[in-house]
């Protein structure tokens, strides 16, 4: 079916394939600005959207003292340009899914704020396969005109662009599934399971409020520091 060349709609030219759902949020918790990663963690992540048949060029990192550590935008470097033997070199200025104004009581000194001085990081700036600043939700990866996939598949066709949608969906899918591994491994307390049990019963029990049902509520959210 060739469907490499029917990835756009003959509509308006917006993409028909594109990452959705889980996809949407691993890029976003990836490319977090708060996202940082040791040598270590990079390059596994790095190894997640290839199969052991890609060369991978590591970048330097962004903070070198008082240890190395790479972000999570880098990983989206990476994922555009591979290696320096790549030409794709993708250049786009858009806003994020949720982009909120520069407050220019911050910057006195400034007449005309940029957007891309957006407090949430929500104005996405690549220059050369090199992000900025900016995210990767809904409005950067989706099914946008000025998304990075409709914007590689404009400038260096259909092949690229199905390409960097599936080292997309490989490090997603890969990354987020170890990371709901280590959310699994965190188990409730017993005491808290006490807790939950016997409150459980009581409502059974009373079905209108109880003093003493109350009373080991509020007990509870003290043990464990809940609103």
């Amino acid at each position: 079916m060739n469907v490499k060349h029917n990835m756009v709609t003959p509509r308006n030219g917006e993409p028909v394939i594109a990452a959705i759902q889980d996809f949407i949020t691993a890029s976003w918790l990836l490319s977090s600005k708060d996202r940082f990663f040791d040598r270590r963690q990079f390059t596994q992540v790095c190894s997640y959207f290839a199969d052991a048949d890609l060369h991978i060029d590591i970048p330097p990192p962004t903070i070198w003292k008082p240890q190395c550590l790479w972000t999570g935008k880098q990983i989206f470097n990476v994922l555009m340009r591979p290696n320096r033997s790549s030409n794709v070199m993708v250049n786009v200025e858009c806003k994020c899914n949720k982009e909120e104004k520069p407050n220019p009581v911050n910057y006195p000194r400034i007449e005309n704020l940029a957007p891309d001085l957006s407090p949430n990081d929500g104005r996405l700036v690549v220059v050369n396969s090199e992000i900025m600043c900016g995210v990767m939700d809904k409005a950067t990866v989706g099914g946008k005109k000025k998304s990075i996939f409709g914007v590689i598949m404009r400038d260096y066709g259909p092949h690229q662009a199905a390409a960097t949608m599936n080292r997309l969906a490989k490090v997603c899918a890969r990354w987020l599934g170890m990371f709901r591994n280590l959310i699994r491994r965190v188990s409730i307390s017993h005491v808290w399971n006490s807790e939950h049990r016997f409150l459980l019963g009581d409502q059974r029990r009373h079905p209108r409020p109880h003093p003493f049902r109350e009373e080991r509520i509020a007990g509870a959210k003290g043990i464990f520091r809940l609103p």
